[in-house]
């Protein structure tokens, strides 16, 4: 079946709203905010658990602006939903949510998150993934969505749990910290809506 991407695309909506949380399709202009973000306040946990955040320089301004380019070409392609929150209340960055991996012919995709340091413990990363799982069903029609965690990433663990996801299999030396060291990946899947946390969602 041949998807229209065009069609698809100008029904997915660029802004929700959660109870506490602002969320928007990323655009160029956080790239600067998100970058601050990841190098100074979130960086200790940032580089322990996610390969990416192997070096500051790497994900310095000037760098963080063609990550931002190739994430929304990517959601221009289909492949992705990049989703920047803020907090209603203050407007200071909250947990960035994402649908990355997507195949729209085989309805399947993976999902992710991290949440500025100072913001956890807060529930708020259940609220905004939340969110961008019924955003998955509901607009994108996706009928399996995995998750992932390094081994020993406790928090992550306990949300895809609260989210419903069902644990399937740990691949080993499947995921990396930020110094290169490798972890065993602890792998989730979700195929339920109907398992996902209550919460008004308004998409705009």
């Amino acid at each position: 079946m041949t998807i229209n991407l065009k069609e698809l695309l100008s029904q997915i909506p660029r802004r929700i709203l959660t109870p506490r949380l602002e969320i928007t399709l990323l655009n160029m202009d956080d790239s600067a905010e998100l970058s601050a973000e990841l190098t100074s306040h979130s960086w200790d946990a940032m580089h322990k658990w996610v390969g990416w955040a192997d070096k500051r320089e790497n994900l310095a301004r000037t760098p963080h602006l063609d990550i931002a380019a190739k994430n929304i070409q990517k959601f221009e392609n289909g492949l992705a939903y990049f989703g920047v929150s803020r907090l209603r209340s203050t407007g200071e960055l909250g947990p960035q949510v994402t649908l990355y991996n997507m195949d729209q012919n085989k309805k399947i995709g993976e999902c992710g998150y991290w949440t500025p340091t100072g913001l956890t413990g807060q529930k708020l990363t259940q609220e905004g993934m939340t969110a961008i799982l019924r955003l998955a069903y509901e607009h994108y029609k996706l009928t399996e969505v995995f998750a992932a965690h390094g081994q020993g990433n406790v928090a992550s663990g306990k949300i895809l749990t609260k989210l419903g996801f069902a644990f399937t299999h740990i691949e080993k030396d499947g995921a990396s910290r930020g110094n290169g060291e490798s972890l065993d990946e602890v792998c989730y899947l979700h195929n339920n809506p109907a398992t996902l946390p209550q919460l008004d969602i308004e998409y705009l």
